[in-house]
């Protein structure tokens, strides 16, 4: 069974990317991917370092231009028109960095007027989304005291103000220590426990599997992948389908094949160490 479908759900999907690639010069950091995320999905976009993971996000986000393909979200094309596209994303792309001498009510106060939103909208939002990455008994410590992961946490939340449809997260537990990333992992689990769509890239197999429905692996290798259709491609439990080592299914797409992999049920899953209050 090739992962391909015979009529692709593209329409208003959360992300459709098509063709897309990227090279600096004579260096090709994206070739072709072809991948197509479905509402309330939450993936993991899965690959080593240089794997094309961030260029993607950039490309999604408007940050950096594509050398060919079409980025869309929601059915707009992201390149002509990047404001509405972007108008229901939430991003937190690489490391994110804040003012040190600000609390996180400012800082809040501060991207939401950037958006646009009204005072009284803002102080609605931000209470909420604090309290979503359990940031709440900080509301007023400067971020210059904060741990790298509760910057990551607020990163988050700064990417909530907006009540996106659609969340993207790149490497969001990347140099956290195992405290850090336990408490990242339970914002991120809560966020998709609500129905959010998530997009998150890592290079941790570990991380993927505990918060993603499905994951799709970042390479250079061409080939088109829909996520999102629960009979698209064969579960470990199901007993069908042509698999690769360790339960994966494979996917033909011209020179090679790009391994896709969901969830075995013999996984044992990782436990976090416990979240700062």
């Amino acid at each position: 069974m090739e992962a391909v479908l015979e009529q692709p759900i593209t329409g208003d999907a959360p992300v459709h990317l098509e063709g897309l690639g990227k090279e600096y010069g004579h260096f090709t950091a994206l070739k072709a991917l072809d991948l197509t995320v479905a509402q309330g999905t939450s993936l993991g976009f899965l690959g080593p370092n240089g794997a094309g993971k961030s260029t993607t996000i950039k490309i999604m986000t408007n940050l950096i231009r594509p050398s060919r393909g079409r980025a869309s979200l929601f059915g707009i094309d992201v390149r002509r028109e990047p404001t509405r596209a972007l108008a229901r994303i939430g991003a937190v792309i690489e490391t994110p960095e804040f003012y040190g001498y600000l609390s996180p009510l400012e800082t809040l106060a501060y991207a939401g007027r950037l958006r646009g939103m009204s005072s009284k909208d803002l102080h609605s939002r931000s209470e909420t989304v604090l309290k979503e990455v359990k940031l709440t008994d900080w509301a007023d410590h400067r971020i210059q005291e904060f741990s790298k992961g509760m910057k990551q946490r607020l990163a988050i939340a700064q990417s909530l103000l907006n009540e996106p449809d659609l969340l993207i997260l790149d490497e969001p537990t990347s140099g956290l220590d195992p405290r850090g990333m336990a408490e990242v992992r339970d914002v991120i689990k809560s966020l998709k426990d609500q129905g959010r769509t998530i997009f998150m890239s890592s290079h941790l197999l570990g991380e993927v599997q505990e918060v993603c429905d499905d994951v799709a692996r970042a390479g250079t290798l061409p080939g088109r992948r829909h996520i999102g259709d629960p009979g698209h491609v064969p579960s470990p439990r199901d007993g069908a389908g042509p698999r690769g080592p360790g339960g994966f299914a494979r996917s033909r797409g011209g020179q090679g094949q790009r391994r896709l992999h969901r969830r075995p049920p013999d996984l044992r899953r990782r436990r976090g160490t416990g979240a700062r209050p």
